[in-house]
């Protein structure tokens, strides 16, 4: 999600990506409710996501599988690095490592790979640290212990959120040229409009060659 105004007023553009489809929606809201309603309670499937605590919410709501960005892993551990020095730089170096370790499994990887790699990353992670920053980073990461290494077993699931990243670039870059919506309605066209050419763009389309075909099969 990226912050979106309409007319004036502070809203949210949230960008949902999965296999074939990406949909937005535009909402004051940040909280839970917002992915909640797009998604429902009996969706299936892996939510791939920063970390942020609407989707926090969100995974005891539906009990689904959760994998945490690892992009954003490591770029909270990058911060560490360069206010806390050598302590933050030995959380970077072990995230790194385990990150690329995972990624080397190609997605092939078992429960027991996976058990293993968080025991490594864990006695490695596992010190006395100084600074209450580093020591409180990773007794959070260690409480995901679930939801770090879906991508090591599952071909389906990647390991960060950047098609969702990707997807928001083009708001963000009409966001600083319009300021946003000007009216619900206006925000309401966008989140439709948006939703079909980048649908369009992932499948190899554009709205070109294709808009005129969703207009005659489109109804309502």
């Amino acid at each position: 999600e990226t912050g979106w105004r309409i007319n004036g007023m502070n809203a949210n553009l949230w960008a949902f990506v999965s296999k074939g489809i990406t949909l937005y929606t535009i909402a004051y809201s940040r909280g839970h409710e917002v992915p909640l309603k797009i998604l429902g309670k009996k969706h299936k499937g892996v939510n791939i996501h920063d970390r942020f605590s609407a989707y926090k919410t969100l995974a005891k709501k539906t009990k689904n599988v959760q994998q945490d960005c690892w992009v954003h892993i490591i770029k909270n551990a990058e911060e560490l690095a360069y206010f806390y020095g050598s302590e933050g730089g030995h959380i970077l170096q072990v995230l790194r490592e385990t990150y690329r370790t995972g990624k080397d499994f190609n997605h092939q990887g078992t429960n027991e790979d996976i058990k293993n790699l968080f025991k490594l990353m864990k006695d490695q992670l596992n010190q006395p640290y100084k600074s209450h920053k580093c020591k409180t980073f990773v007794w959070n990461l260690l409480k995901e212990k679930n939801n770090l290494f879906e991508f090591v077993k599952n071909p389906e699931v990647d390991g960060t959120n950047n098609a969702a990243e990707r997807a928001l670039r083009p708001a963000v870059i009409a966001r600083k040229v319009s300021g946003g919506s000007r009216s619900e309605k206006g925000a309401k066209n966008y989140e439709i409009l948006m939703s079909v050419v980048q649908t369009l763009h992932q499948n190899g389309k554009n709205l070109v060659d294709h808009g005129s075909n969703i207009l005659l099969t489109s109804h309502g």
